[in-house]
């Protein structure tokens, strides 16, 4: 056959000289080598083909300034938009139907728009999904024009595109991570493939998350305190001589006031004094003690679980904004005072002038929130509404009454309740693990607040008025855009509603069930750290030895129940007796516990840990013992610091805590 000749002369070409016994040996050889040398030809070929890596891959000579180019146009691109955000109120562009609605933003020059958050009873809030979404896009628009424009400008390299720039930017607490994949080929001056690059990365420090959650949080309680309108209410009661409220002087001269100077007035006011407001939780120069009136009604408390530092807020109003002013009664463009002549015919001549105004007054207040690590500025707004003297975020007008809330007390305002509204109260136990029930509770108290003002409404009864197996009351209240209905009880954790006064509305209000164990129960054990795996026996404190604890209950991950107490050989005993912790009853509640052991103010120990309290075991107990981790007496600085950083990982060691 043609192929057994063929190795057979190839055979005699190479092997001459070579006795016959060897030649198989030598022909396998040479296969064998053939072989390899084409193995690594092919591989050799196809590595000069592509090369396909990630930026924290190595790379060639020329990934370098590639990589470098890349990146920078991501995060220049990247915090151009940030910035776009945080001057537009959470948008790089905003909306048609917002920047084309007058009633929807705030124009602070003639490119810019801030939109309102919150506007009337209404709320817009861009929400971080929304933020990341725009971020995405405006990187996917922007990235190739910047990466072409240096490149064209070098003529170092050429980019060959093979798949669309795709973005997917993650807004984490402290920073934001710009992620891109752009499938491109770098080729170099001579048309070479240098190589493929795929994924890239870049970050801002910005912390865009913590101001979005501050702004937010201040829309919150701003529909829920309307405090930028009770401070407006306060300006215009303060009696300013230029700004009349309500009045009476003797004197037979008429007393005027122009309605221009009256509201220049006002709009100063409002000027220098919204920019004073502080929000607690925040970075903010206190108050001095000089200035009693600002530290009480300048400082807005966000909540008890609102803590951010290194972030800033600026409240603002300026007289270029917008500023909706009415005055009533008004004679053209003045403000009049009205005479009453004295009825007693001895003193014909002497005159009375008494004067009642009520106003109505809308603006926008513009919020800065500062990054202060970055100095990054986040700005969002929302309007401000007064109707007669009065917060009132509705659009609608007060119903008309015969007096100026302003000027009243508790009572008067109280005699004013005319909307009909029913109350209805229940228990509600819900452990968050499956136990959740309601039940019917009398008894309770009611009372409405309106701002400053609080009426005492009742008790529910049982069976009010034959309505069968439910506890509930009626009656009046005075009519109040943002008012509070709160319910309280001794034994229970009280419940509060904000409500719109109307005719035959109806409340419902659920209130916990709670169990008081008394603190003069509650003992405290110290287990020295002897080792990495070795605790002490449990030991009393000694009486320079305080323990603070505190337990949590979470509900929707937010803190429901709050247990604090402190434990200690020298606390006296009237003041332990007084002490008492608020356990929630009827069920077994899962608590975040949290220990701290001080001797002589100074941290000795601890305990972090979870603590599934059993209701059957709580209700009986005649003791309660936590024990806690101790520091060994002469330990470093270094240890005790090492001991704070493992303490919730330590506290696995001792025991839970202990009902007996």
């Amino acid at each position: 056959m043609y192929k057994k000749r063929y190795k057979t002369d190839v055979a005699s070409s190479i092997s001459s000289g070579i006795p016959h016994q060897k030649r198989g040996q030598v022909t396998i050889f040479i296969i064998l080598g053939i072989l390899i040398v084409l193995v690594l030809v092919l591989v050799i070929t196809l590595r000069k083909e592509i090369a396909i890596f990630k930026p924290e891959e190595v790379l060639p000579l020329e990934k370098g300034p590639v990589e470098t180019l890349v990146s920078r146009c991501i995060e220049s691109i990247g915090d151009e938009g940030l910035i776009k955000m945080g001057l537009q109120g959470g948008y790089i562009t905003v909306p048609n139907e917002i920047s084309a609605d007058a009633s929807l933003h705030l124009r602070t020059s003639p490119f810019t728009v801030i939109p309102y958050w919150l506007y009337g009873q209404n709320t817009n809030i861009p929400s971080l999904l929304e933020m990341k979404q725009e971020l995405d896009s405006y990187i996917e628009e922007h990235l190739r024009s910047c990466v072409y424009s240096v490149v064209e400008a070098q003529k170092t390299y050429t980019f060959v595109e093979k798949g669309e720039i795709i973005a997917d930017t993650e807004i984490t607490e402290n920073k934001v991570l710009f992620n891109v994949r752009w499938d491109v080929e770098i080729l170099d001056e001579t048309g070479k493939i240098i190589s493929e690059v795929l994924d890239h990365v870049a970050e801002s420090s910005i912390k865009l998350k913590k101001v979005h959650d501050t702004a937010r949080r201040i829309i919150e309680y701003e529909l829920r305190d309307l405090k930028l309108e009770d401070l407006t209410q306060d300006l215009i009661a303060v009696e300013h001589p230029k700004i009349p409220v309500t009045g009476m002087e003797v004197g037979c001269q008429e007393k005027e006031w122009a309605i221009a100077d009256v509201k220049e007035t006002l709009k100063n006011m409002l000027r220098v004094n919204i920019r004073e407001l502080k929000a607690k939780g925040t970075d903010y120069v206190e108050f001095p003690e000089s200035l009693p009136y600002y530290q009480s009604h300048y400082l807005w408390d966000l909540g008890d679980d609102f803590l951010q530092p290194n972030i800033a807020v600026y409240f603002n109003f300026e007289d270029t904004y917008p500023f909706s002013f009415d005055v009533r009664p008004r004679s053209g463009s003045s403000l009049k005072s009205s005479r009453l002549a004295a009825e007693s015919e001895l003193l014909p001549f002497i005159c009375i002038q008494n004067w009642k105004f009520v106003y109505d007054v809308s603006y926008p207040v513009v919020v800065e929130v500062r990054d202060e690590t970055t100095d990054y500025s986040f700005r969002m707004a929302f309007t401000v509404h007064l109707s007669r003297n009065i917060p009132d975020r509705s659009g609608t007008l007060s119903p008309a009454t015969t007096f100026v809330i302003d000027q009243v007390g508790d009572q008067e305002f109280c005699a004013e309740a005319r909307v009909p509204m029913a109350f209805s109260t229940y228990t509600r136990v819900d452990n968050n693990e499956g136990v959740s029930f309601t039940d019917v509770v009398d008894d309770v108290d009611l009372t409405f607040t309106c701002l400053r003002y609080k009426c005492e409404i009742g008790k529910t009864e049982y069976d009010f008025a034959g309505m069968g197996d439910i506890a509930a009351y009626r009656t009046n209240v005075p009519y109040c855009v943002g008012g509070i209905v709160r319910a309280e009880k001794e034994g229970y954790k009280g419940d509060w509603k904000r409500v719109v006064t109307e005719p035959d509305a109806q409340v419902e209000l659920e209130l916990t069930p709670l169990f008081s164990f008394p603190a003069q129960k509650i003992s405290v054990l110290k287990h020295e750290l002897t080792g990495p795996q070795n605790v002490g026996v449990g030991e009393k404190l000694t009486k320079n030895e305080i323990a603070q604890i505190s337990l949590t209950f979470y509900k929707d991950n937010e803190p429901f129940q709050k247990i604090n107490a402190v434990s200690s050989a020298s606390l006296d005993e009237l003041v332990s007796a007084q002490q008492k912790l608020e356990f929630l009853a009827e069920a077994d509640f899962t608590y975040t516990v949290d220990v701290t052991l001080l001797d002589n103010a100074e941290f000795r120990g601890g305990y972090k840990g979870n603590w599934t309290v059993s209701w059957d075991e709580l209700s009986t107990a005649n003791e309660m013992v936590f024990h806690v981790l101790s520091t060994p007496e002469k330990a470093s600085e270094e240890e005790v610091f090492e001991f704070m950083l493992g303490l919730e990982e330590n506290s696995i060691r001792v025991p839970l805590p202990e009902l007996r």
